[in-house]
């Protein structure tokens, strides 16, 4: 696990692995704002948190 990754926008990022593979991810907002979340550098989602929601995608 990778916790408390700092991310563009002022997101914290905890990631989870297994056996090589992204099996969690939890993205908190640090502030009010939009946010574009890219996979494999295409534009995956546009979300909007208050400060201190957390987003977590399906994957």
């Amino acid at each position: 696990m990778v916790r408390w990754l700092r991310a563009r926008g002022d997101l914290e990022v905890d990631l989870t692995w297994k056996d090589g593979k992204l099996t969690a991810a939890a993205l908190r907002a640090m502030q009010d704002g939009s946010f574009r979340i890219f996979v494999d550098g295409q534009l995956s989602a546009l979300i909007t948190l208050k400060q201190g929601e957390t987003y977590r995608p399906q994957l």
